[in-house]
């Protein structure tokens, strides 16, 4: 039998982790591509060593490790710069992604689940066999983090608030 691949996928905070938690909670094989994205830079890694190539030292904590907020400052002010960044991760957790599901299917395994936040945004919907979208109204959605700056903030709002649910 073949293993079928579904991506979990949708906005901050629709409840992807929530999903992705039960499934494998019920066994299902589940990976998170943002861990992926996070190994893919971490201190010592190939792909860090690419980013301070591109970015230089100044995106460096003292330690060696990324400085985050740092290069989140350049990429989200950037177009290009954060082209440049995804040009070095995405290509990392896709084959990270793909040496997890063949070792997988290699298994015997008939199901995984891999949560991908930017699965359209990155091409990758058509490496899936299903995709499921986690959606939630943004009032019902929780304070986040921020993942660029670390800070703690409300998601944003909508100023024409017909549909709350997108």
């Amino acid at each position: 039998m073949a293993l079928l691949r579904v991506a979990l996928t949708g906005g901050i905070a629709t409840g992807k982790s929530y999903v992705r938690t039960r499934l494998a909670e019920h066994g299902i094989p589940t990976l998170d591509a943002d861990v992926l994205a996070r190994e893919a830079v971490a201190a010592g890694s190939s792909g860090l060593a690419a980013v301070a190539a591109r970015f230089g030292t100044g995106v460096l904590l003292p330690d060696g490790s990324l400085d985050r907020r740092a290069l989140g400052a350049v990429v989200f002010a950037d177009a290009q710069a954060r082209a440049d960044l995804e040009a070095i991760i995405h290509p990392r957790v896709r084959d990270a992604t793909t040496t997890w599901l063949d070792r997988l299917a290699a298994a015997g395994e008939s199901l995984a689940v891999v949560d991908i936040p930017l699965l359209y945004e990155t091409g990758r919907d058509h490496d899936f066999d299903r995709v499921i979208v986690t959606s939630c109204p943004r009032s019902h959605r929780p304070m986040r983090p921020s993942t660029s700056f670390h800070a703690w903030r409300a998601p944003p709002r909508r100023s024409s608030g017909t549909n709350a649910s997108t």
